[in-house]
């Protein structure tokens, strides 16, 4: 994921705003102030950064075992039984993000097209490519469905393994469809 912008930007510049206020009640000098304000800075974007991580923590693929790890969580890839797209955003600041859950809980967000048009790595498209071939991704199925023809209007986004893999492989262009009926 990308760092948030207004989260990078404000909270840092808010901290060394504080820290000169601060210092400026304690009646602190002016080279204590002038120091406390890069120091809050510093701190404030650790602490982000670290905020970020937490939130949103790095996936590791291991294509030899065979499994997902995401934070403290580990996953095979068999149990990836289903996948949706989302995306956000028109044209050239469109973002279209490849979900994967497992057993309806989701636990990974990979982003396939992400700002002004630019695609994930091709390193990364081959590797989620061979996670999604050894996955179970399944459309979900619908007792009032029972051949699964509405199935991508009944769950709005879910795409199979196949879609997946070829969306993944091919990212859309800024106005290119999705193979998801338009909402």
């Amino acid at each position: 994921m990308t760092y948030p912008g207004p989260v990078v930007v404000f909270i840092p510049l808010w901290v060394a705003i504080l820290g000169v206020q601060v210092s400026n009640l304690l009646d602190a000098d002016l080279g204590l102030s002038m120091l406390m304000a890069p120091v809050g800075l510093v701190l404030s974007l650790v602490v982000v950064h670290l905020l970020i991580r937490l939130r949103y923590p790095q996936a590791v693929v291991s294509l030899e075992a065979g499994q997902i790890r995401v934070g403290k969580r580990t996953f095979s890839f068999e149990q990836v039984d289903a996948a949706f797209l989302y995306s956000l955003g028109r044209g050239d600041k469109r973002q279209v993000n490849l979900v994967l859950t497992s057993g309806k809980r989701k636990f990974l967000e990979f982003p396939i097209v992400v700002r002004r048009g630019q695609s994930s790595l091709p390193e990364e498209r081959e590797v989620m490519a061979e996670v999604l071939r050894r996955s179970s991704i399944a459309m979900p199925k619908d007792p009032n469905d029972p051949t699964g023809r509405f199935a991508h209007y009944n769950f709005p986004g879910h795409i199979t393994r196949e879609e997946a893999i070829d969306v993944v492989l091919h990212p859309p262009g800024p106005n290119d469809p999705l193979p998801v009926p338009e909402g």
